[in-house]
């Protein structure tokens, strides 16, 4: 399952007035651009484009505030639910990751893959901050995740855009699903 929020357009219209120092584009322009600046010449994913600054943390916190209400039904609608074991793609700040472990409650658990330890750092503590167990994260590149857990489920939020072959991302994670397992990503 992949899916656009409907919201998408009314919040890519907030976000040019209500924060205009973002200086967001409309959503296609943004894509194209960042997909462009992502690409390497090995397949593997760069560095996250937008960067891992302070100012990129309280964008995402914002963005965050907004989506997550739109995430969560999301995934619910997917069949994301108690009992469940998780694999967060691209977690950051671990927004996406917090989410499902409130779906999945105190008997499932969620693994977020994160390429930046800084990142992972701010997620962690986060986490533990919000008194959740059932997180966890590693540093990892999402084409090069461990095969060693079968998750039922594999979830990310504006992730597969910025890497510059979702379509192999995608197919590494069905060796990663169980079969009849959900992948959903919430994705412009």
């Amino acid at each position: 399952v992949c899916g656009a929020s409907p919201a998408y357009g009314a919040f890519w219209r907030m976000a040019r007035t209500a924060r205009p120092s973002l200086n967001i584009a409309d959503g296609h322009s943004l894509r194209a651009r960042v997909i462009r600046s992502s690409m390497t010449t090995n397949n593997k994913t760069s560095d996250y484009p937008l960067g891992h600054t302070t100012a990129e943390d309280e964008r995402l916190a914002w963005q965050a505030e907004r989506f997550d209400p739109l995430t969560e039904a999301f995934f619910r609608e997917a069949g994301i639910g108690p009992g469940q074991r998780v694999l967060d793609l691209g977690s950051g700040a671990g927004h996406v990751a917090m989410i499902a472990s409130r779906l999945v409650g105190p008997a499932g658990a969620v693994v977020g893959v994160e390429r930046d330890a800084s990142s992972i750092a701010r997620a962690e503590s986060r986490v533990a901050e919000a008194g959740l167990h059932n997180v966890t994260f590693t540093q990892s590149d999402v084409i090069d995740i461990p095969r060693s857990d079968v998750f039922d489920a594999a979830v990310g939020r504006f992730i597969l855009m910025f890497l510059p072959d979702p379509v192999r991302v995608v197919r590494s994670l069905s060796q990663l699903v169980r079969p009849g397992g959900v992948i959903a990503f919430q994705e412009v």
